[in-house]
This record gives structure tokens, C-alpha cells and sequence, in this order.
């Protein structure tokens, strides 16, 4: 038998072996990349999916009759009924409180959700922040009271609101749009809650028409 022969016949059939399994390899990776490149972009899809029916929810909720007129009561009514001692003694009753009559309440619960969806990833907080920035700005303003009075019994409630606020004063400043904060409109509605707040008892006015953010 010629040892030479079958020596360079084994390898060569090594040879072999190790380049078929490299390539099987090489093809199991790129199969591997591809499929994983593939699933990036499947995932990416569905977070923008995801997101785009967040962001159609949150303004769905946000321009409902409800948180309409929700917020135009923090604007035009809630500083008055602050002076009245039995409306702070609700407030302060947190889960108790019938939020028909405290419609201050359906405004927070609405940003609170709203900073947990952003949290979260289920919107996109450019598309939010450049409709929303005045609104989330101006409310929390106006009911800081409502929240300290809560605060004083149960600890730190509308902590998300409270981050979301921040998050969007950052955001403003980060693009440069100072309107959502300084805007002539926004120091109006301000002024305005101050004045009822410690200005003179209008119970017997009507309500001023007010913009609603």
C-alpha cells in the first residue's frame, strides 16, 4: 500500500471537511444576521405601529369634550373654589373624591397616563412635546396646590406628572421653544388663576371665557 498516497488522500479529505464546515459556518452566520437584522426591523415596525396608536390615543383623550371642559374649570374655576374650606377637605380625601364634581382630578389622572405611556415607549415624545408642551406646562402650574394637598396624606402621588412636567420643560428648552412656556397666552391663564386665587371673591361674576391650552 502506498502510505504517501493515502497520507495525501486524508488530507485532502480533512481539507475538505474543515472548508465544507467553514462554510456551513460562514452561511449559518450570515443566515443568523440576517434573520436578527430582520427581527430589528420587525420590532422596530411594531414600535412605531405601537407608537402611532399611542400618540392617536393620547390626543384622542386630550381633545375629548371631557378633558376639555376639565381643563377649563382649572382655568376659570378651580382658584375660586380653593377658598372654599369643604372643596380642599375633599381633595384631600384622594380615592374618595367624586371626580365629577372635582374635575381637577380628571386632569391629573389624564397626565399622569400620559407620562406613563411615555415612560413606557408606547408614544413618541417629539410628536407629544411639540403638540402638548403648553398644555402639560400650564396645568401643572395650576394644580400644584392640588397635589401638595394630597401629598400631605398620601406620600407622592402624581409622581409621573410631576417628571412628565420637568421632562417637557427640558425638552422646551433643549429646542428652543420657549412659547410653550413664556408665551403671552400662557402668562395670561397664570396671571390670571393668581388673581383669583387672592384677588377679590368673584362669586357673584360669571365665569371669564378663557382659552383652553
Amino acid at each position: 500500500m502506498n502510505w504517501e498516497a493515502v497520507t495525501a488522500l486524508s488530507t485532502a479529505f480533512t481539507g475538505l471537511v474543515i472548508a465544507v464546515t467553514a462554510f456551513a459556518a460562514f452561511r449559518e452566520l450570515r443566515l443568523s444576521a440576517e434573520h436578527a437584522a430582520a427581527s430589528r426591523d420587525h420590532l422596530k415596525q411594531l414600535q412605531l405601529a405601537t407608537q402611532f396608536e399611542g400618540v392617536r390615543a393620547v390626543f384622542d383623550e386630550l381633545d375629548s369634550p371631557q378633558q376639555v371642559e376639565a381643563r377649563r374649570f382649572v382655568i376659570t374655576q378651580l382658584a375660586v373654589r380653593m377658598r372654599d374650606p369643604k372643596f380642599r377637605a375633599e381633595i384631600a380625601r384622594v380615592g374618595a373624591v367624586d371626580e365629577t364634581a372635582h374635575p381637577e382630578l380628571q386632569v391629573l389622572r389624564c397626565f399622569e397616563r400620559f407620562a406613563y405611556y411615555l415612560k413606557k415607549g408606547y408614544v413618541d415624545p417629539d410628536v407629544f412635546y411639540n403638540v402638548a408642551s403648553g398644555r402639560v406646562l400650564v396645568m401643572w402650574a395650576l394644580l400644584e396646590e392640588v397635589v401638595a394637598i394630597q401629598r400631605e396624606v398620601l406620600g407622592r402621588p402624581w409622581i409621573n406628572f410631576e417628571q412628565l412636567e420637568r421632562d417637557t420643560r427640558a425638552w422646551c428648552e433643549e429646542h428652543e421653544i420657549f412659547g410653550a412656556v413664556s408665551s403671552g397666552v400662557t402668562k395670561q391663564i397664570l396671571e390670571e388663576y393668581r388673581q383669583l386665587r387672592h384677588g377679590p371673591d368673584p362669586a357673584d361674576a360669571a365665569p371669564a371665557a378663557a382659552t383652553v391650552p
